[in-house]
Formats: structure tokens, C-alpha cells, sequence
């Protein structure tokens, strides 16, 4: 099936956004929107790859960058302004293609995360697609969900010093920090890290957050689970931090009771990375989702 590639732009906030509509030579009602995130670099050329073969098979993709990311206009803002360009975007994407009664949202990490958290606020949004999705490691690392015991914290907090280190000796991590496409708060990786080797080291013991409230991350998504009445897929790479730890809370009541629910689809590859760099890895992960889709 041949594939059109239409560039767009639109408004939002006062600032220009930009995105790519990878259209199918037939219409189609249900449509998928990648949200792209942060910088031109790591997965984008996976998006690219992913939103052709989907639109080859039918669908119409829309991929697109908030504010702040990519050639949009503007600062990268809070979960509000976000939301403000996803419904922008959607806006643009059915004023384009006027077959449209549904999209399905698709997000690697935060991006996931920020699907997850719009998704019962737009009646257009009938499924969400959400890959790694990111929990806040730093406050839900080592927080003894199921009991956790000392070595077990050690265990896990050891997972994240090696994940650390691993990650600061490649190159490609010291060319983002050179070239300023990568940013971090060093004071706060250096605290979070300090605390997770004194637990690996068995000097610390880790007690958990002490009084969780509706404004941490997992709380509110979880909320925005219980409102959701559309369709899911969890996406998991076994050799990732944040993977592992959406995956163990998913084995807690409230989110098994969910998945039960949604009767909520997960696929797990166990040797894929946090990006799925591989082709092979993320071919698996575009093959799932085609599949899925074409499931309901």
C-alpha cells in the first residue's frame, strides 16, 4: 500500500509545532499518534520506521513535537501545556484526515506516561500504547512494595548503580552532554546516586516514601487508569530500570485489578534496552502494536 508523508504545523500556546502525517492510500476511522518527546536523536529514526510500516498496513500516523522539543517553537512545559499540544495535534490530525473517529496514543517513558494521563480527558482517545512506562525511579526504586527485604533493596539499588555506571561509559552519553542535547541535574543524579550505593553497600536502608499523596506520579496515573475505558498495551524491555519498575507495580492489587478490567494486553521483550536500539528488538515491539490493533 503506498504511504504519503504530509508535513504539518499548527498552533499552540502562542508557539509553532510541527509534525509528519504518514497517510495510507485508503482511509481509515482509527488513527495512531506517536508522541515523539524530547530531542532529534535515540528512537526518532524508530518512530519513522514504525509509522510507515503502521501506515502500509492501513492506519494514518501523526508524530509530532510538543513545545520545546524538536523544531517546535517554545519551552519544553509542564503536564498541562503538554496535554495542551496533544490536543492541538489531534485537533490537526482529524481537520486532516476526516476518516477519523478514534486514535490510539503511543509513548516511549514520560511520553507514556503523558498518554496515559490525557487519555480519559479526550473522547477521541480509544486506546493508549504505552512502552516503559515512567514512574518516578528516584522516589519508587527501592520502595518495598511487596515487603521488600534488606538484601532485596540491595539488590535492586545495585541494579541501579550498574544501570548508572553502564550508561556513563558510553560515548554516545558523553557526545549528548558535549553537544548539549543532553541535560542533567547534576546535584540531584549525584544525591540519588550517593543514596542508592550506600543502600547497595548495606550502610542504608531504604524506607520507602513516607506519605505518598495524590501528587506523585503513580498516583495520578493510576487514577487516570481507573477513569480510562479505552484499550491498553503495556510494552516492557527486561534489560531497563524504569521497565522493571512499571512492571513490579503492575503486580500490586490496584493495577491487577485494573489490567483485569481494561482486560489490558502485556508484552514483555527481555532482552531489549530502554529504547529498543536494536532493529530487531524494535521491530518486535512495531510488530506487536500492529498486531494489537488489528485485534479489536
Amino acid at each position: 500500500m503506498n504511504v504519503n508523508e504530509i508535513p504539518i504545523e499548527f498552533q499552540s500556546g502562542g508557539c509553532q509545532l510541527f509534525g509528519v502525517i504518514h497517510r495510507p492510500a485508503a482511509p481509515n476511522r482509527r488513527g495512531v499518534v506517536i508522541l515523539t518527546g524530547g530531542h532529534r536523536c535515540g528512537p526518532h529514526r524508530w518512530f519513522v520506521l514504525q509509522a510507515r510500516e503502521w501506515a502500509m498496513a492501513g492506519y494514518p500516523v501523526l508524530s509530532f513535537s510538543s513545545r520545546g522539543t524538536g523544531e517546535s517553537e517554545g519551552r519544553r512545559g509542564d503536564v498541562e501545556s503538554v496535554e495542551a499540544d496533544l490536543s492541538s495535534a489531534i485537533d490537526e490530525f482529524f481537520r486532516h484526515e476526516p476518516s477519523l473517529e478514534e486514535v490510539v496514543l503511543w509513548g516511549v517513558c514520560f511520553e507514556a506516561s503523558e498518554a496515559l494521563l490525557y487519555s480519559p480527558k479526550d473522547p477521541r482517545v480509544s486506546a493508549v500504547v504505552l512502552i516503559n512506562l515512567y514512574l518516578e525511579s528516584h522516589l519508587y526504586l527501592t520502595t518495598p512494595l511487596h515487603g521488600q527485604s534488606l538484601s532485596a533493596q540491595r539488590t535492586a539499588a545495585m541494579t541501579y548503580v550498574r544501570y548508572s555506571l553502564a550508561r556513563i561509559s558510553t560515548l554516545n552519553f558523553w557526545k549528548g552532554i558535549l553537544t548539549l542535547r543532553t541535560s542533567i541535574d547534576w546535584n540531584l543524579a549525584s544525591r540519588r546516586a550517593g543514596r542508592q550505593l550506600l543502600i547497595a553497600l548495606g550502610i542504608k536502608r531504604w524506607n520507602g516514601v513516607a506519605q505518598p499523596h495524590s501528587s506523585c506520579l503513580s498516583d495520578r496515573l493510576l487514577e487516570a487508569f481507573q477513569e480510562f475505558r479505552g484499550q491498553v498495551l503495556f510494552i516492557f524491555s527486561g534489560r531497563d530500570l524504569e521497565a522493571n519498575i512499571a512492571r513490579n507495580l503492575l503486580t500490586t492489587q490496584p493495577w491487577q485489578q485494573l489490567c483485569c478490567l481494561h482486560r489490558a494486553t502485556v508484552r514483555e521483550l527481555h532482552e531489549a534496552d530502554h529504547i529498543f536500539s536494536r532493529r530487531a528488538w524494535s521491530d518486535q515491539a512495531s510488530t506487536w502494536t500492529l498486531e494489537w490493533l488489528k485485534s479489536w
